[in-house]
């Protein structure tokens, strides 16, 4: 499992000191960091992937990347759904649009999905939003 960054500098190289005696090379950064503990880190191990999410390389600093790039550490950026997760599968929500394009009214989808009524209108009104965008 890859070395979690998250938490203080201090907490950080020392959960990278345990990931490094485990042979780990991979990293996931889930805050800002500076130049400096990304130099600590390549000290303590043998990084060979980092994982992150766009907003955070924007806040990687830019010497930091491009020194990781020639040393031959990957960054992959990802990204991270964030917020409460979807109550609603994508296939109920596809079935939402779907039975309204067969001309269903509101009522009946929310009787033969088994959602609320008020869920329907909500998908339905932020289907027609993303239609006029």
């Amino acid at each position: 499992m890859a070395l979690e960054v998250s938490g203080s500098n201090s907490e950080i190289l020392e959960k990278a000191k345990k990931a490094a005696k485990a042979g780990e090379r991979e990293a996931v950064i889930k805050r800002k960091v500076s130049a400096i503990l990304l130099a600590q880190l390549l000290n303590v191990l043998d990084l060979r992937r980092i994982y992150c999410s766009r907003s955070m390389l924007a806040c990687m600093p830019k010497n930091a990347a491009d020194a990781l790039k020639k040393v031959g550490v990957e960054i992959v950026v990802g990204e991270a759904r964030r917020g409460r997760p979807r109550a609603h599968g994508e296939e109920k929500i596809k079935s939402i649009a779907e039975m309204k394009a067969k001309g269903a009214g509101a009522e009946r989808i929310a009787k033969a999905l088994g959602l609320p009524l008020r869920t329907v209108y909500y998908y339905l009104q932020k289907k027609k939003k993303k239609a006029n965008v």
